[in-house]
């Protein structure tokens, strides 16, 4: 996951707060402009003082004043505050730039990429107020995040507005691709270690698994009465995620099956020459979590556990499936 430090969050000279940035290895160099070309003086001043790329959000009623400026700078990242836009607005495709939409929560995305969604590169959704520092997270974009995914998978994820470490843990767990960090970091005991636990995440974080994890439907999973085979490896390969979680009435989970389940039941048949069945292979004593435990509940238990675990069930109050957690999630950087 990139992060992306808002340089206007900083009480500082735009020379030393770079200087901070480049020591503290920040991927981008955010710059919120609330339709004020004088930004570029800052841009001109950044270029001439640090190499880490630039990423600008503007928001205007006047998009079309900021084309050439933006070709000039050659930036590297540019976008533009759907809800300021006029109706109609075409994005031009010769920016040079990779170019995103930003969205205030409550917005429909479907409708706000859909149109043009081919000339966009990322979707950024901003949680706070555009342009105010020290906003609180709304926790209605961990869905919008999700439903995003569904409708443009090809679509990278930027989130701005009250990230902090827990925050943007969790975020990394939803695969986004970058986030914006603006008053967390500017306060942090140290830049460095700011930039790392929103990296790496904290073992007190409060956010309750029903937030990040993935629901029923996106998960790999076939009804215990229509068991096969060919069914459970069909579903574990196409899923894409190393196991297929078997189910039975009202949604209950009956077990789990994972590629080292299927391993081992391949190993007992050759060596005890049983034929391996699906049944045969289902883990009933799989390891879970509730829906109301939280991130950091998860991360102290799987940190005692002496096997790795790949991924979690999460269940409801009566048991039934609620969602999992992948934990391979946490190591990907990027999508």
């Amino acid at each position: 996951m990139k992060i992306s430090a808002s340089i206007y969050s900083w009480k500082r000279s735009i020379e030393e707060t770079l200087a901070i940035f480049a020591t503290n290895l920040v991927d981008y160099v955010h710059v919120d402009c609330r339709d004020d070309m004088s930004v570029f003086d800052d841009i001109e001043t950044m270029r001439t003082h640090s190499k880490i790329p630039i990423d600008l959000h503007i928001i205007t009623d006047e998009p079309e004043k900021y084309y050439q400026p933006i070709r000039d700078h050659k930036l590297e990242l540019v976008s533009f505050q759907h809800e300021d836009l006029p109706d109609g607005w075409v994005p031009p495709k010769d920016l040079g730039c990779r170019l995103g939409l930003s969205v205030l929560t409550g917005t429909n995305v479907e409708d706000a990429v859909g149109p043009h969604e081919d000339d966009y590169s990322f979707v950024m959704f901003m949680t706070t107020i555009p342009g105010v520092s020290g906003g609180t997270f709304n926790d209605t974009t961990y869905d919008e995040i999700r439903n995003a995914r569904k409708l443009f998978p090809s679509k990278a994820i930027h989130v701005d507005g009250g990230v902090n470490d827990e925050i943007g843990f969790t975020l990394k767990m939803l695969n986004v691709a970058c986030v914006v960090t603006g008053s967390y970091l500017a306060k942090a005991e140290t830049p460095g270690a700011g930039i790392l636990a929103m990296r790496t995440g904290t073992d007190g974080a409060t956010v309750a698994l029903r937030n990040v994890m993935m629901r029923p439907n996106e998960l790999p999973s076939v009804p215990q009465a229509e068991l096969t085979m060919e069914r459970l490896l069909s579903t574990i390969d196409r899923g894409k995620r190393g196991f297929a979680l078997v189910t039975g009435e009202n949604g209950a989970l009956e077990g789990v099956v994972s590629d080292g389940d299927v391993r081992r039941g391949l190993l007992r048949s050759y060596t005890d020459g049983t034929q391996m069945t699906p049944e045969g292979i289902i883990n009933r004593s799989y390891f879970s979590m509730s829906k109301d435990d939280t991130v950091g509940d998860m991360m102290a238990k799987t940190g005692q556990m002496e096997i790795p675990v790949q991924f979690i069930p999460v269940l409801d109050t009566d048991g039934s499936l609620a969602g999992a957690v992948s934990l391979a999630s946490l190591l990907k950087g990027e999508l």
